[in-house]
């Protein structure tokens, strides 16, 4: 190390204390391991019971949020279509103007790039 005797020495001793206490996890372990294994089979079971019936909630609720969203927005859609659609009927000349002078840029764009 950095020549650091406490430090060492500190690194020593948990070595010892890890590889002295190593056997008697194992043991303590393979134990509990039986006790441990059959608790988890158990609340598996139960978890995938409840699961079932959460994933269908789950499923429930997001059509019904999907659904809404989706009305919301096409009911958007239609007030927007019938705003733009208002304005176009009030200022017909103006709307056609913009359309032609957008199809001119676009025309010239294209045009450039064939060259």
């Amino acid at each position: 190390m950095d020549g650091n005797p406490s430090m060492e020495q500190a690194l020593e001793i948990l070595n010892r204390a890890a590889s002295e206490n190593k056997e008697e996890v194992e043991r303590l372990l393979r134990e509990k391991y039986g006790t441990i294994k059959e608790t988890l089979k158990a609340c598996g079971a139960e978890l995938t019971e409840g699961t079932a019936d959460t994933m269908k909630q789950v499923g429930q609720r997001f059509g019904e949020a999907f659904g809404a969203a989706r009305d919301v927005a096409y009911q958007r859609s239609r007030d927007m279509a019938a705003g733009v659609d208002e304005r176009v009927h009030q200022n017909p000349w103006t709307y056609v103007g913009v359309a032609a002078a957008a199809g001119l840029v676009v025309g010239l764009l294209i045009g450039r790039n064939n060259r």
